[in-house]
């Protein structure tokens, strides 16, 4: 049943079950498989993918990179805050996420990188909030650090400057990880290409879009935030071939499904270097994507409407009841599901 109500993509999430850590060797995940068709749900493990795939589908991967955008800081009254950069506005001033912004007051200065860096907050009457730097004279990657969701009650550590990127990490841009991505092995790759099945790539800079909550009850008032993206020639000639022979294309990642179905045009896939804010929620149309594969999401956030008007919200539903009960492990660092 289809429905626009914010509270009918709620659900309750155990807080065990969030992810704090990614798993000890990278593609051993579990894998949810759902069957669209047959209204079946299988608990599966990650490298069984390749068993639901046939000779000539497609894999499409987003090959974004994460930039280093985090900061931790102080007041000058020593009250430690944590900022994420989502937006750079100029070469000293960027738009931000920061905590604890109650404690903070307009034109506070604060201090970064062991005092070294100091910067003014201001409060936006838009809404915002805003850092502009003393200096455009540093090295943001020597003073920042990777952007760890909020949900991950810790600071980053080493193993996360490896484990948050994926394997095929190419374009620097986003401030959040394709998360759908992060089990793919350099092996797991390798043994689909062998299968037959061919894999492609497009870009989308994932950016605060991701983190924004949606406020309205009536999820159609809610409007996403521009995200730049990149779709070669080269990928459009592949998925159109692919859809020409009739052959499946499996999408990794929503925000890699957002850019597919952006740039559907007259009936065929075209290249395309923009912007898109397009808000998949049913009952959208899919044009391109045959099968998704992405991980759990939070409650009533935008990633799981996109889901449940693949799947159907109630199946889509009924499939995190399963995993919950299976303890599966949820949000970026968690497991996968696949819906075919």
């Amino acid at each position: 049943m289809m429905s626009y109500n914010l509270s009918d993509f709620d659900y309750k999430l155990p807080k065990g079950l969030i992810a704090q850590y990614p798993i000890k060797e990278r593609g051993a995940s579990r894998l949810l498989v759902v069957n669209r068709n047959k209204e079946e749900i299988l608990v599966k493990n990650f490298v069984d993918l390749i068993d639901f795939l046939n000779e000539g589908d497609v894999i499409v991967l987003n090959n974004t990179k994460v930039i280093k955008v985090r900061l931790i800081g102080q007041t000058e009254g020593c009250v430690k805050i944590d900022a994420l950069l989502v937006n750079k506005v100029s070469e000293k001033r960027y738009e931000i996420l920061i905590k604890p912004l109650r404690k903070l007051k307009d034109k506070e200065v604060l201090t970064f990188n062991n005092d070294s860096i100091t910067a003014k907050f201001e409060k936006s009457k838009d809404g915002k909030n805003y850092l502009e730097f003393n200096s455009n004279g540093f090295n943001l990657s020597e003073i920042a650090t990777i952007p760890l969701p909020p949900y991950i009650k810790r600071l980053p550590e080493e193993l996360d400057f490896d484990r948050y990127q994926t394997v095929y990490a190419k374009n620097e841009g986003a401030i959040a990880s394709p998360t759908a991505g992060l089990h793919f092995t350099k092996e797991i790759l390798d043994k689909l290409i062998q299968k037959g099945i061919k894999v492609c790539y497009i870009t989308s800079n994932i950016g605060y879009s991701t983190f924004k909550k949606v406020r309205c009850e009536d999820i159609r008032e809610h409007k996403l935030d521009p995200e730049y993206f990149v779709l070669s020639d080269e990928t459009a000639e592949i998925l159109n071939e692919t859809r020409q022979n009739k052959k499946r294309i499996l999408s990794v990642g929503t925000s890699t499904t957002r850019v597919l179905e952006s740039c559907f045009e007259n009936g065929r896939i075209v290249s395309k270097k923009s912007f898109s804010d397009l808000f998949i929620y049913q009952p959208f149309k899919f044009n391109v994507v045959d099968m998704l594969l992405t991980n759990f999401h939070m409650p009533k956030t935008t990633l799981v409407m996109l889901a449940s008007a693949f799947c159907d919200r109630e199946l889509l539903f009924k499939a995190y009841d399963i995993a919950i009960k299976e303890k599966f492990r949820f949000l970026s660092y968690g497991d996968a599901m696949v819906i075919l």
